[in-house]
């Protein structure tokens, strides 16, 4: 797998951490084909987007998307249990910002404070947690 690794320019912290994901993903096996920053990595915690083929037909377009999903919710899962926030997303389909096959980008935001969250999306947040929890121990189909 590569990876493309971003952060919010001018923010040591996240600079920081972006360091530290990619110290972990080479011990991993994966390599980093880009590292540097971004403006577009501007949300709040980690985001790893996976690849989305340009046109979404054909049994190599599922299994590349597949792959780079898979690559996205382990990482995503692995930050997760370190306390780090993270989400999964989706990288574009356009040539715009689209990125390559066998490949996931991390777009390192500012570090997240949840405890100004309101009540409200603590809730969201455990409840999108548990369906990913269920989801994962849901037997697949052969």
């Amino acid at each position: 797998m590569q990876a493309i690794i971003e952060f919010i320019p001018d923010d040591a912290e996240a600079s920081r951490a972006a360091g530290n994901i990619g110290l972990v993903i080479k011990e991993a096996g994966w390599n980093i084909v880009s590292f540097g920053p971004n403006p577009k990595a501007d949300g709040d915690g980690v985001t790893v987007e996976q690849y989305l083929a340009p046109k979404p037909s054909g049994e190599a377009f599922f299994g590349e998307e597949r792959k780079s999903q898979e690559a996205a919710s382990a990482l995503v899962e692995f930050l997760e249990s370190n306390r780090w926030e993270a989400q999964e997303g989706f990288a574009s389909r356009a040539p715009i910002d689209a990125i390559p096959s066998n490949t996931v980008r991390i777009r390192v935001g500012l570090e997240s404070s949840p405890f100004f969250d309101p009540e409200w999306v603590k809730e969201l947040k455990q409840r999108s947690k548990e369906i990913r929890e269920r989801i994962k121990t849901t037997p697949k189909n052969p």
